[in-house]
Formats: C-alpha cells, structure tokens, sequence
C-alpha cells in the first residue's frame, strides 16, 4: 500500500509488478492492463439556483473546485480557461461551492453526493446524472513485460469468472 504518485513512481522505477487504480490519465509509458474494473465517471455539481454547468466548455471562466489527489481528465485540468480550485477533500469543495466561493464542483458522483449528504446539504445541490463531465476506465496496471503480461491475463481472467457467475456486480453493489 503506497499513495498514489509513489506508487506509480514505483511502477515507472520497475519497482512494483503492478498498481490499482490504473487510469491512462496517471499513466507514464507503456504498460500491460487487466479486464476493466469499471468506468470512473465525473460530474459537475453546481448549486440549485445556478444555471446548470454540464461540460468542460461551460467551466470556462469558472471557478471549478477539484480535490487533490484525484485522477481527472487533461482536457480538464489543461485547460487554462477553467480557474481549479485544488482543496484537499470533497467536504472541503462542498463547503466552498455552498458558500459561494465556487461555481462548480467536479467529483465523481458516489463521493460528491456522499460529501453533500455528510454536510448536510444534498438539497441543495444540483447535477445531471444523465451527463457526466467526463469517463475514465479503471483498471490493474503492469510493468510492460512477460511477467506484467502474464499478472495481467490472470487478473483479466479472475474478473471474467466474477462477472459472468454475478460476484463482481454483487461486490460493486456493496461498495456503493
């Protein structure tokens, strides 16, 4: 167990055999990936009253709030038009676009709502569930070699067992 940017340094460094979360987005190099874990899915939160923000080309010239640490897309984070605004939780950001400090949040939904409902402000928020900002696959990464070919292939193999018996929609069920 290592955070995040330490343990793809690892990765990179040939230290490791592989790492999860996978998403191209923190990945350097080439490398070897299992059978898709799941789609991680952002959305732009705004508060009710607000005109609604669905798009990167909405944020521009907004003050968008993201937490550190996340994984979010390049067309996002490069994109000079958009003022981020890095706090250091979703709580932090749920407070910040409550008070009007911010335009929009950018969060994936089971945390973002999660956030909103632990500060007590779930009805005041708005967001189109039918519409996320962006989509990223989540997978296992490996060192591009045999031996990260084979990690691969055998995790890809146990999730496809998982998912055809039903054990993978059961597990991710639970970890909503």
């Amino acid at each position: 167990m290592l955070p995040p940017q330490r343990a793809l340094q690892e990765l990179a460094a040939q230290k490791v055999d592989g790492v999860f979360p996978g998403l191209k987005v923190l990945m350097v190099g080439s490398y070897e990936r299992s059978e898709l874990i799941y789609v991680k899915r952002d959305y732009v939160f705004t508060f009710k009253g607000n005109p609604p923000l669905e798009t990167i080309e909405e944020l521009s010239g907004k003050h968008v709030g993201v937490t550190s640490g996340y994984p979010y897309v390049k067309k996002l984070t490069s994109n000079e038009s958009i003022n981020l605004d890095v706090a250091n939780s979703d709580n932090q950001n749920v407070k910040k676009l409550t008070s009007g400090r911010i335009d929009a949040f950018v969060v994936e939904e089971r945390s973002g709502l999660k956030a909103f409902v632990d500060n007590g402000s779930q009805d005041e928020i708005f967001y189109n569930p039918s519409q996320p900002l962006s989509e990223q696959d989540v997978f296992y990464a490996f060192q591009k070699n045999i031996r990260g070919k084979v990690l691969a292939d055998k995790i890809s193999a146990a999730l496809l067992v998982l998912k055809k018996n039903g054990t993978f929609e059961r597990i991710m069920a639970k970890a909503q």
